[in-house]
């Protein structure tokens, strides 16, 4: 087999940057991501799908940042 990369991302700027540069870049695009998501459906309401880690707890969070709290879901099943 081979191996071959499937996308390479661009890179613009290649200046190095802080910690707290990097954080506050991190932070505002995934507010941004965050927000195109949270647009009203035009079936109703936004709801999230918990699955108890960091990525959707976070999303939770900037979600009920940006606007009103949103309606959150966990399943649990039987042992």
């Amino acid at each position: 087999p081979q191996v071959t990369p499937f996308w390479t991302p661009a890179i613009e700027d290649e200046r190095p940057v802080g910690e707290a540069e990097a954080a506050e870049q991190f932070r505002a695009l995934f507010d941004d991501a965050v927000r195109v998501r949270l647009r009203p459906a035009p079936r109703g309401p936004v709801a999230f799908q918990l699955s108890g880690g960091v990525d959707s707890s976070s999303v939770v969070a900037v979600g009920a940042r940006l606007g009103p709290p949103p309606a959150t879901y966990s399943i649990v099943f039987p042992a």
